[in-house]
């Protein structure tokens, strides 16, 4: 019985928070993430050709991979 009103709690509740409206804003918080990635890989590569520094670039390359990361979650 519990297992049929967990399930039964938890279908309404994701039908609740996941409303077109929400799924939309959704969509397009993901698909902003994605666009300011591409400009940090973007100042990335521009700051290679800049700057010969591995620190920086490697400090560059470890924040690109911390916001695909949180793009993954």
């Amino acid at each position: 019985m519990c297992v049929l009103t967990c399930t039964s709690t938890h279908v309404r509740a994701q039908g609740a928070v996941l409303t077109e409206e929400n799924v939309r804003a959704l969509r397009s918080a993901v698909l902003t993430l994605c666009r300011t990635m591409e400009h940090v890989e973007s100042v990335s590569s521009d700051m290679s050709a800049f700057t010969r520094d591995s620190a920086v670039q490697r400090n560059l390359k470890t924040l690109v991979q911390a916001l695909s990361r949180l793009v993954d979650e």
